[in-house]
Order: structure tokens, then sequence, then C-alpha cells
């Protein structure tokens, strides 16, 4: 039995676990449950998504066609079985009509299990493990309570090794020995990403030398570094959802180089913390990562104004997708409101028949030019150039410049560079 179903029996067993029911006090406010880590190794990215949600909320002044709206913000930084718990209790509550987004995969695994099981619509969660895919393909009925709003991750891991091949091809990288090493968090994300794209690599003729998944929370990776600088790859891949990822950073770049190594390094999901050159300094020259980017009018202005407010630099995947996300939502709960009301009955029966469906989308995005899912990438949304998607960006001095595609890239000269 998967581990989170496991933990959702245990919690259904203990009683944690319910069926819904409740009737919405008339003197409480239709309130939105915002999901997001404000404590642990990933606290900066929940902070973010919690202020991007409410400036969305905050333009319309949180109200939906007249009705006052309120949100309600749950730490995702717990352990699973605290989180299930502290889950169930905040939707126990009748006036609480959804959920809203979500960082981590393995939390997003137990959240999924609780709403499935009160009939919960919860919209846009970030936790992209494919396990949440398994799920839904199993019986859509029951797990259309749950919409992400990051693919699966050899959706996009697809993009680095197609701008690995497009290197090589034109003579960028002249790797040698095609030998990659995969590292990342021990986590249903961490396995999703590094199984995803070494299955990708090995199509592309690549030999995977070594696999090294570690603590989310650790901070010291040397045991297993030095097991990755044993194999000698040329190409090194992996992701953490958290600051760790610094942490790997700073240890491998000097291990590397005292083996007279000089990988390709991919780390997807560095810049999700805006800040990371603060930290890493030229060890982070040259590296290659994926993230939206804040390229537009729209998004500039948004930039601009988080800074203003919250005093830090917001992250695109944190605070960008969040604030797109919101204003969807709002769109969603506005059709509900103009409809049969904003129940969570309404807004299931629209994230079910029209928004996996493909007949509800959202245009006026700061990221993507189109948010949208298809009965056939659901539960994920539609990834392409006109819809979800993240160039590739390979980072020089802190500034993430992208080097894929093509199409993208702000100068004909910034292709992707070797490792130094």
């Amino acid at each position: 039995m998967n581990q989170n179903w496991a933990l959702a029996a245990v919690l259904c067993g203990v009683g944690v676990i319910g069926c819904s029911g409740g009737t919405p006090d008339s003197n409480q406010l239709p309130t939105i449950l915002v999901v997001g880590p404000t404590s642990g190794s990933s606290a900066r990215n929940g902070e973010e998504i919690k202020n991007a949600t409410q400036m969305a909320f905050d333009e319309i002044g949180s109200q939906i066609g007249g009705q006052k709206v309120a949100l309600r913000f749950l730490d995702e930084g717990k352990d699973e079985i605290t989180l299930a718990a502290a889950y169930e209790a905040s939707i126990a509550d009748p006036n609480v009509i959804c959920g809203f987004f979500n960082w981590h995969s393995s939390k997003a695994l137990v959240m999924e299990a609780v709403a499935a099981n009160r009939r919960f619509p919860h919209l846009f969660g970030l936790g992209a493990t494919g396990d949440l895919n398994v799920r839904y393909a199993s019986d859509p009925a029951t797990h259309s309570v749950w919409s992400k709003g990051w693919p699966d991750p050899p959706k996009l891991s697809i993009n680095y090794v197609s701008s690995i091949e497009d290197a090589i091809t034109a003579g960028d990288w002249v790797p040698g020995a095609k030998k990659v090493a995969v590292y990342g968090e021990d986590t249903a994300w961490g396995r999703s990403f590094g199984n995803g794209i070494a299955a990708q690599l090995v199509a592309k003729g690549w030999t995977v030398v070594a696999t090294q998944y570690v603590p989310a929370d650790g901070q010291d990776f040397r045991t297993a570094i030095a097991a990755i600088v044993a194999q000698k790859p040329t190409l090194v891949v992996g992701t953490f959802a958290s600051a760790a990822i610094e942490t790997f950073i700073l240890q491998a770049q000097p291990a590397f180089a005292t083996a007279g190594l000089k990988p390709l390094i991919v780390a997807d999901g560095l810049g999700w913390n805006s800040d990371f050159f603060v930290k890493l300094g030229s060890a982070s020259d040259g590296i290659i990562d994926q993230i939206p980017a804040f390229a537009t009018a729209a998004a500039k202005t948004f930039s601009a104004s988080f800074t203003q407010r919250v005093g830090t630099t917001p992250s695109p995947s944190a605070a960008g997708l969040a604030f797109d996300y919101a204003h969807f939502l709002i769109n969603v709960l506005q059709r509900a409101q103009a409809g049969a009301g904003m129940t969570r009955q309404n807004i299931l029966a629209l994230q079910k028949d029209q928004i996996l469906t493909g007949q509800f989308t959202y245009t006026n995005g700061i990221l993507m030019k189109e948010y949208k899912y298809t009965a056939a990438s659901a539960p994920d949304p539609v990834v392409g150039e006109q819809y979800y998607v993240f160039p590739v960006l390979q980072y020089n001095k802190g500034n993430g410049v992208v080097v894929w595609p093509a199409a993208l890239r702000a100068s004909p000269s910034d292709h992707l560079k070797p490792p130094s």
C-alpha cells in the first residue's frame, strides 16, 4: 500500500477523517483555506504564497459578487500526520468553501486523501508528484477534488534534456562520456523529478552512474556527494524543494573541484529562493535551472509591488504562481457565485466539469499565456509554449539567462555555456 494511503487509513481509523457535514453559519464569511509552508526550510516560499494570495484578493476588495470572503492560512511546514489532522480540522468548518495551493508533494498526497474522503474541493496545489496523477487516473470522479498547479515533473524536465542535447549537437558543450549522476531530496517530489529525468536522459544515450536521494532538510551531504564524485559524472541533475539545495551546492562544488571534475549541474528549483546568490555567490555560476520569469510588464509591476509591500524580492515559482492561480480561483468563485452559489458542491462541480475538461481557462496571468487543463492532461495543466512552460536558465552572477528554447532567448548569443 502506498505509504500516504496507509497514513490516510490510519487517520480514518482514529477518527481524523470523517464525512463532510454541517451547515455554514450565515454570520461567518465564506473562507478559502490557503496552504503553504510558513515554517521550516521552505518558510520563505510559504510567506511568498501567503502574501501574493493576499495581494490578489486585495485587488478585488476580498469581495466576490458583492459577498465578502476571507482567507485562512494553514502552515504546511508540519509533518504529514500533524498536517493531515490540521487540514481535516480546518475543512470540518462548513464555512471553509475550498482549499487553495500548496508547496510540497509529500504534503499534497496526504491532504488530497483527506479532501477525497470529505469531497472537499482543493484547487491548484503545487505538489507535482506523479503519484497524484496515478490516483486521478484510477478514479477521476473521486480524485477530481484536487487540481494540480504544477505538472508531473517529467513533463517539464524533458526541457532540460532538450537544452542539453541541443547544446551538444551545436557544439556548445562537449561532455565526453555521457555519464550522469542523480541527486535530490528523498521525497515524492525529489524521486519523481530524479527518476523522470534519468529515464529521459537514458533514452538519449546517457548512463546513470550514481543516484543519491538524501533527507529533504539535511545539512551534511558530503557522503552522498563523495559517492557521486567517485563515478566522475559529466552531468549532475537533481532537485530540492527547500533551501537545502543551496547547502548541497556549496558542499558539492569544492568536492568536484578537488577531484578535477567540471560537471554541468542541473539544480532544479534553485531560483525558487530569489536570494540564492547571497549565499552561493560564484558557486551558482554555470548551473542550469528551470523557472518562469517576470518578463511581461504586468509581471514586473507585480514584482515591484510585492517588494514594496513585503520588503523582499519575490520568486516567480512561489509568489508569481500563487498570484496567477489566486486570480484563476477568483474567477472560479465569481462563476460559482453567479450560478448556484459559492458552496463546496458548486466549486467542486466547476473543477470537475469545466476546469479539468478545458472549458474554463485563465488567460490574464503574469507568467503563462494560458492556464488550461484538458481531459488528457488532468489533473495537470497543459504543458506547452502557449500554455504552461518554464524556460531553461543558466546562472551567471545570480542572473538567470534564458538558454532554451531559442525563441525565448534575449540574445542569439545566449546559448548554454560549458561549465568552467
